[in-house]
């Protein structure tokens, strides 16, 4: 078993690709796939097993793939596909992870797609 560190320096080493396969063995998912181009990180899918909801391993994906991207400067692009009454949590969730609806005043549209409304997350700029 790796320590926290090891963990750390693999990732940071081997990129998004390395980052995804740590993350489906150390969290018990269903599916989880993101891909990084030149502008962004996109998280494609992130399903949790239905055993393993509620206790915060969807959370903790998210704030590792969000510190990725604070690393290299891309921010986070995701579209929600909520299961069936499920919507509200679901924005609600994107929202306590510091993602917002890209459209009005917000809209940047190198991060938009046709697939439906993005939600965005951009790393800090200090």
């Amino acid at each position: 078993m790796q320590t926290w560190r090891q963990f750390k320096e693999n990732i940071e080493q081997n990129g998004l690709d390395n980052l995804i396969n740590q993350l489906k063995q150390k969290y018990p998912t269903e599916d989880l796939f993101a891909f990084e181009n030149n502008y962004m990180i996109h998280i494609s899918s992130i399903k949790i097993k239905p055993d393993s909801r509620s206790q915060g391993f969807g959370s903790e994906i998210i704030r590792e793939i969000q510190k990725y991207a604070e690393k290299v400067g891309k921010p986070v692009v995701l579209v929600p596909s909520p299961e069936p009454r499920k919507k509200d949590a679901l924005l609600r969730f994107y929202k306590n992870l510091g993602f917002r609806k890209n459209s009005g005043r917000y809209m940047d549209y190198k991060l938009s797609t046709p697939f439906g409304i993005t939600w965005v997350w951009k790393p800090n700029r200090n």
